[in-house]
C-alpha cells in the first residue's frame, strides 16, 4: 500500500480480505490443503485491466514486492524461484490475455 505506483489497484478492498485469498491461493499453488475460495484471477482482475490501466508494470512492481518479502523473511531460494514462477504463469490471465480454445 506504500507503493504508489501501484497502490491505487488496492485502494478499495479490504486488505485482511486480501491476505487470506493470497494465502489461500499460494498454498493451494504449492500443493497445500488450503482451498482457495476466491473469484477466478482472471475476472478479478479484468476491470482493473481494462479500465484502470493495469498492465505488465504495475504486475512487475507487485512480483518484485512479493520477492522482496520472501526473501526477507529468509525463505529459501529453491522456493522463491517456485513461487515467482507460479506468480509468472498466472500473468497472462491476469492481464486479460488469455487466449480461448476458440481463438
Amino acid at each position: 500500500m506504500a507503493d504508489d505506483r501501484v497502490n491505487r489497484f488496492f485502494a478499495n478492498l479490504s486488505m485482511d480480505a486480501q491476505v487470506t485469498k493470497q494465502l489461500a491461493f499460494m498454498s493451494r499453488a504449492l500443493g497445500g490443503p488450503e482451498v482457495y475460495r476466491g473469484r477466478d484471477i482472471g475476472d478479478a482482475h479484468r476491470d482493473l485491466v481494462r479500465n484502470q490501466g493495469l498492465g505488465d508494470e504495475h504486475f512487475d512492481i507487485v512480483v518484485q514486492h512479493l520477492r522482496d518479502t520472501l526473501e526477507s523473511l529468509e525463505v529459501a531460494a529453491d522456493v522463491v524461484d517456485e513461487v515467482m514462477a507460479l506468480i509468472e504463469a498466472t500473468r497472462p490471465k491476469v492481464l486479460d490475455r488469455e487466449q480461448t480454445a476458440a481463438s
